[in-house]
């Protein structure tokens, strides 16, 4: 009990010398440092250059490892992509599909007409839209977003015209629904 004791107190020591040792050093008071390194005994000052020395040798392995955590934290987040039946049915003009990946309720803006409509609303509006326009063509110009929410842009071409398609997909219980939807005017 009296060498757990002993070991307990000097390695107190040696902890709170390394800690004023450390606020001297980030002062920058290189005389305090000098007087206090001088008012230690030998056998403190031989335990602190050892100690020192580890702590030297441990700091690049120690930013390595920090690194290496967090660069592999980054690259092991997986990107959830859109789902390609969106696309595929704006390109075929399929409202009925299109829909399946709306949420229960969707801000809708079709050029003039906006407001929040629910599912099947939705879908007769746009179903009303693409009998209107054929799509020939879409393209998607740009796709962003984070973890809980995405967004894409895109071009639908038609019979009458382009139109910039942009909708706002957002994680509703681990799948991603169409919150937004937006057709306007392109040409």
């Amino acid at each position: 009990m009296a060498k757990n004791t002993n070991f307990i107190s000097i390695l107190l020591k040696v902890v709170l010398n390394l800690l004023s040792y450390f606020v001297l050093l980030s002062i920058g008071q290189k005389k305090m440092l000098i007087l206090w390194f001088g008012f230690c005994n030998e056998e403190l000052k031989i335990k602190i250059r050892l100690m020192m020395k580890t702590i030297k040798n441990a700091i690049p392995i120690l930013v390595t490892f920090c690194l290496l955590h967090y660069s592999a934290s980054l690259f092991s987040q997986t990107v959830t992509p859109v789902p390609e039946g969106i696309f595929s049915s704006l390109k075929a003009g399929n409202s009925k599909e299109l829909c399946k990946f709306f949420n229960a309720n969707i801000e809708l803006v079709i050029l003039d007409k906006e407001g929040v409509y629910s599912k099947n609303q939705s879908e007769i509006i746009l179903r009303d839209f693409f009998v209107k326009n054929i799509p020939n063509n879409y393209i998607k110009l740009h796709e962003g977003g984070k973890d809980a929410s995405k967004y894409v842009i895109g071009r639908l071409s038609t019979s009458k015209g382009q139109y910039r398609i942009v909708f706002l997909m957002k994680n509703n219980k681990g799948a991603f629904c169409i919150h937004q939807f937006r057709i306007e005017d392109d040409n």
